[in-house]
């Protein structure tokens, strides 16, 4: 776990850790408290059990010797009425004997105290049965009773021994149900202080960790705050947690680096001021002394200004005889421009009319290539006929002469078929120089077409020029006689501005000692 974790944590939840912290103590305590009590209840109750459980084995051991009381009665009265007391009285004895011993028995002790009980429940019946036999004898026959007491005796004497185990047996349980109570008592008790100690002590450390966690930082952000009462915006509190606190001196250091940021400028704006304040004295000073030279100058522009407007009346006139000769240039070009479109467009007419003859001599060429194959396939067959006719003989003769006529034609054919191709071919070269002199005829006129539409657009914009500076020349002349009207508004206006220098200066002054009061109170803090 990061060491920042429990500075960071907010106040809200440092108090509840506290408060659930001392809850939980508060529980552990209260647990404790309640186990002990219940087990106290447990002990008080087997305390109880076995203080009930001693009173009934004494009261058995005190009805064991009515019991030989009542016999020893009986023996002596014989009979009357002590005699009747005594047979009532041993009932009552005996029942209440048997009682207490089922007391003891059924008392839910431990299985040593049932034990005891249930050994002398044998002895404990002869001995009242002894009894009962001896008393009823007692009033019918004395002398059979009398000899019957040492019988009876000698029970009494045994449960005399045996009864009080059953003494000893609550005694012993009784002796550990008060030591279970005492270490009981005891380990509650403990159990206590340790809880309550260990519970102070925890809420004691969390506490002084809260308190401690909460208080220094405070102590360093008073004594910041002392500081910044003196006027230091130096200090810093050296918080880093992010609760409460921790926002709060993050706030305040935050407030003084922007107050340290804002005393500076005021510093700094106070000494630009008290620099600016001078500079503004001397320059109302110098502007006092130029208003009087103003005033001289106004004569002088007057003067000038009845120069300059005769001079922009005369540019006037010449601008716009310049703005004539510069339309008449533009007409001239545009003139030009059209005259070159329509030679362009001629000499794409005469391209296409010549490259149509090229391709006339192109088809004439191909005209004369089919009929030399004719010439030559004919030629081939009059060849043919001249053998046929050789290998006929007389018979052949008529045929060979016409055979070779025919050759001779073919032969003549294919001659005139050569010069034609020759000559289409001649054609076909001047087409082709014909049409690449006329491209570059086009070529040079379009260049031409676009340096006249080049000039044409420089025209109108010297005609726009000529006619925006003819304005401009007009516009001129009237500003020249305004000027000449304001001169004597300046000579006021520079009057004025040497009463308004004085009263510049007086506003100079208090800037002056306003800076300086600045600079006096931005030096009672240390940045």
């Amino acid at each position: 776990m990061s060491r920042s974790w429990w500075p960071d944590r907010p106040l809200g939840v440092k108090l509840a850790t506290l408060v659930l912290a001392g809850s939980l103590a508060l529980v552990v305590f209260g647990g404790i408290s309640v186990t002990a009590l219940h087990s106290t209840g447990e002990r008080t109750e087997e305390l109880l059990r076995t203080t009930t459980a001693t009173g009934s084995a004494a009261e058995a051991d005190m009805m064991h010797d009515a019991v030989r009381a009542d016999v020893l009665q009986a023996l002596l009265s014989g009979s009357g009425t002590r005699y009747d007391s005594a047979v009532t009285d041993l009932a009552d004895h005996a029942a209440t004997l048997q009682a207490a011993l089922a007391a003891v028995r059924g008392g839910g002790l431990g299985p040593d105290v049932v034990q005891a009980v249930d050994d002398v429940a044998d002895e404990v019946a002869a001995y009242l049965g002894a009894g009962q036999q001896i008393v009823a004898q007692a009033g019918a026959d004395p002398a059979t009773a009398t000899a019957q007491y040492p019988e009876f005796l000698a029970a009494f004497e045994g449960l005399e021994e045996a009864l009080p185990t059953v003494g000893e047996a609550v005694g012993a349980e009784a002796a550990a149900a008060a030591r279970a109570s005492a270490d009981q008592r005891s380990a509650a008790i403990t159990a206590s202080v340790a809880v309550g100690t260990g519970g102070v002590l925890v809420l004691g450390l969390l506490g002084w960790v809260v308190t401690r966690s909460v208080v220094r930082p405070l102590r360093k952000v008073r004594e910041v705050v002392d500081g910044l009462a003196d006027g230091d915006l130096r200090g810093t509190t050296g918080i880093t947690s992010t609760d409460e606190v921790g926002a709060i001196a993050t706030a305040l250091e935050a407030s003084m680096a922007t107050m340290r940021g804002v005393l500076a400028t005021i510093g700094d704006s106070s000494t630009t001021l008290a620099s600016a304040t001078e500079e503004l004295s001397a320059t109302a000073q110098d502007m006092t002394r130029l208003a009087g030279e103003s005033a001289h100058q106004t004569g002088i522009v007057a003067e000038t200004a009845g120069q300059v407007s005769g001079n922009v009346q005369t540019v006037a006139a010449g601008t716009d005889e310049m703005g004539s000769s510069i339309r008449e240039i533009a007409q001239n070009a545009t003139d030009v421009a059209r005259i070159a479109a329509q030679a362009v467009g001629v000499a794409g007419a005469a391209t296409a009319t010549v490259g149509q003859l090229g391709r006339s001599s192109t088809e004439i060429a191909t005209v004369v290539n089919v009929i030399t194959t004719i010439a030559e396939q004919t030629n081939l067959l009059a060849l043919n006929a001249t053998i046929e006719a050789a290998r006929a003989g007389d018979a052949g003769k008529g045929f060979a002469v016409v055979a070779n006529e025919v050759k001779e034609l073919a032969q003549e054919t294919a001659r005139a078929t050569r010069d034609i191709t020759g000559q289409v071919e001649s054609i076909q070269a001047d087409t082709r120089g014909a049409v690449a002199a006329i491209e570059e005829i086009t070529a040079i006129i379009a260049r031409i077409d676009d340096a006249q539409s080049t000039i044409a657009a420089a025209v109108e914009e010297q005609t726009a020029t000529a006619a925006e500076m003819s304005r401009s020349v007009a516009q001129a002349a009237v500003g020249v006689g305004q000027i000449a009207g304001s001169v004597g508004s300046v000579a006021e206006a520079t009057g004025a501005t040497t009463r308004a220098m004085g009263d510049a200066q007086v506003a100079i002054d208090e800037a002056a000692r306003l800076a300086a009061q600045l600079n006096t109170t931005v030096a009672r803090f240390r940045l």
